[in-house]
């Protein structure tokens, strides 16, 4: 596998957990940083690591959400351009959750 071309993909969430209850991070978005750790081009294994090796208390998740396209909407080209013309940090949602 390439490292420079795997993304981390959140495919579920712990049921009842404080993740799920915020409702902020879904199935489906993904993982770009964790308190400044970047993980945008990370292993599993590396993102797993940074999120069990985080302390207690605010951790900052940086993700980014798929891109709903309908193509039946003339203004979605026009949208998918000015959205890729933003930065990462722009595009991308920095939450804060106590754990």
């Amino acid at each position: 596998m390439n490292p420079g071309h795997t993304v981390i993909v959140i495919r579920s969430l712990v049921a009842g957990g404080l993740a799920e209850r915020d409702g902020r991070l879904l199935p489906g978005d993904r993982l770009m940083f964790v308190n400044g750790t970047d993980l945008s081009h990370a292993s599993l294994d590396q993102a797993v690591r940074v999120l069990k090796s985080t302390a207690l208390g605010i951790v900052r998740i940086g993700v980014t959400k798929p891109l709903m396209v309908n193509f039946s909407d003339p203004f979605t080209i026009s949208s998918i351009h000015k959205s890729n013309n933003r930065n990462l940090e722009q595009c991308g949602r920095n939450l804060e959750s106590e754990i």
